[in-house]
């Protein structure tokens, strides 16, 4: 695949796609030692995707760098704070921008009990469950969907 990235253990380690979340802009900004990181670090050693992300608010940005087709490192020139998908490094996988606003923001209101603890639906069984598995994917994603709407309404309000 790539290059050795990491050493752990004296264990060689690479990966496939690579995420930095820091501050991209305004005063204090890391964002051309990161973008100086993706393209000759990472890229250059097997990385075939990576995201800047700047997550604070008012200054949300989002960077993509990938490989073209010649092995070039390419950056997006779409910096909008959006949702990010895997592409072919990493199928079907979707980053969704309000959800890693949740998962970043400290004051997002909702509690690791409140999104890990379920109760089963059966009658009369009171046991709890940190996730109802694959049969019961549509119930998770309808308890995410009400979650962002949650998190984009008091967001709005504040």
């Amino acid at each position: 695949m790539g290059s050795t990235l990491f050493k752990v253990g004296g264990l060689g380690l690479s990966a496939s796609k690579f995420v930095e979340i820091d501050e991209l802009s305004g005063r204090g900004s890391k964002f051309s030692a990161l973008d100086g990181k993706m393209r000759n670090d990472y890229l250059q050693h097997g990385v075939q995707l990576g995201w800047l992300i700047d997550p604070r608010p008012d200054l949300q940005r989002m960077y993509e760098y990938y490989l073209d087709d010649n092995g070039d490192v390419q950056r997006s020139n779409n910096s909008a704070w959006r949702d990010l998908d895997g592409g072919d490094v990493l199928p079907g996988f979707k980053m969704r921008a309000p959800v890693l606003e949740m998962v970043l923001n400290q004051d997002s209101g909702s509690s690791s009990e409140d999104e890990v603890d379920l109760l089963c639906p059966y009658p009369r069984c009171n046991k709890r469950f940190r996730s109802y598995g694959a049969p019961a994917a549509p119930a998770e994603w309808h308890r995410e969907e009400r979650s962002i709407s949650k998190y984009l309404a008091k967001r709005e309000n504040s």
